[in-house]
């Protein structure tokens, strides 16, 4: 599965995950992860382009105090764990998660991307 940050902690993640291993049913999971909500950006931004928040870059929807979200389902479910900052380790990252999946356990490869937004406060 394919998911943003946001979707990824709405879903429950740590029942996902435990369910797979209950059940052996093992998948990949890749999270765009941009350390905030940038569907709430992006309509805000399509209601008011011009706007002040767009001026001071200030749009409160960065995930302060971010974690690992890899983690989650290895705590939760035993998933293998990864987080990726550096493109070029992307696909290697991909590739031993494919593996793991195929060997019976589930992957989750945290991508790290630019910061939607640099607000501080």
């Amino acid at each position: 599965s394919l998911t943003g940050d946001g979707s990824y902690l709405f879903g429950i993640p740590s029942s996902v995950y435990w369910m797979s291993r209950r059940y052996d049913a093992p998948f990949l999971t890749v999270i765009y992860n941009n350390q905030g909500w940038s569907a709430t950006k992006n309509n805000l931004l399509k209601l008011y382009p011009h706007g002040i928040a767009k001026r001071d870059d200030r749009y409160w929807v960065n995930f302060d105090q971010p974690a690992d979200l890899s983690k989650i389902a290895e705590a939760a479910g035993g998933a293998y764990a990864l987080s990726v900052s550096d493109p070029e380790k992307l696909p290697e990252a991909l590739a031993s998660s494919i593996d793991m999946v195929k060997s019976g356990r589930s992957a989750v490869v945290d991508v790290r991307l630019p910061q939607i937004s640099q607000q501080k406060d």
